[in-house]
């Protein structure tokens, strides 16, 4: 009964340690290349938050703060992209 257990807490610590890893896989990538980024949260993106947001007043705001072009890392599936922000 105890190696069950002790099989299933191991394979959960194992999943979750391989969803870390494969979601910091990018981290650092646009910084070598000298492009300001967005801090993210461990798993969550950039801007947890974002949908409680109106996303282009926080465009204006972000690209006060770094610049015209700055990265986003999203979530955990998908990698960073940089904004452009254009303002007519």
């Amino acid at each position: 009964m105890i190696e069950i257990a002790i099989t299933i807490l191991s394979s959960i610590v194992l999943i979750v340690t391989g969803l870390i890893l494969y979601g910091r896989r990018y981290y650092g990538s646009l910084e070598k290349l000298g492009i300001p980024v967005i801090k993210p949260y461990l798993l969550f993106g950039s801007d947890p938050y974002g949908f409680q947001k109106v996303q282009h007043i926080e465009d204006i705001k972000r690209m006060k703060q770094y610049g015209y072009i700055y990265g986003v890392k999203t979530n955990l599936i998908m990698k960073y992209k940089m904004k452009k922000i254009f303002l007519s």
